[in-house]
């Protein structure tokens, strides 16, 4: 499993960069009610691209709560533990 950075405020956690473009894509234009239009223009010039194992170890996921962090490595490790479905968002900075 792998995380991908698809802009500047959302990763996906998936097994390849088509399946997190197209998980994206669906969330983005049928659960939020974006128009495709829309979703074009909030993704110009975005390239999602697989972080690397510095990204994954220096980079903070921060749970609910505000307070917990961890690793983006440790905290896909706990997804995978606990049989998460993939593909799936990771991290955002919109919630």
């Amino acid at each position: 499993m792998k995380v991908f950075r698809m802009n500047d405020h959302d990763w996906v956690a998936a097994e390849t960069r088509e399946q997190a473009e197209q998980f994206y894509r669906h969330v983005e234009v049928d659960e939020c009610d974006l128009t495709e239009e829309e979703f074009r223009e909030e993704q110009e010039g975005q390239v999602p691209h697989e972080l690397g194992s510095a990204a994954m170890t220096n980079l903070l996921f921060t749970d609910d709560d505000g307070k917990t962090k961890r690793t983006f490595q440790d905290q896909l490790d706990r997804l995978v533990e606990e049989k998460a479905e993939f593909p799936c968002i990771f991290a955002s900075t919109e919630y």
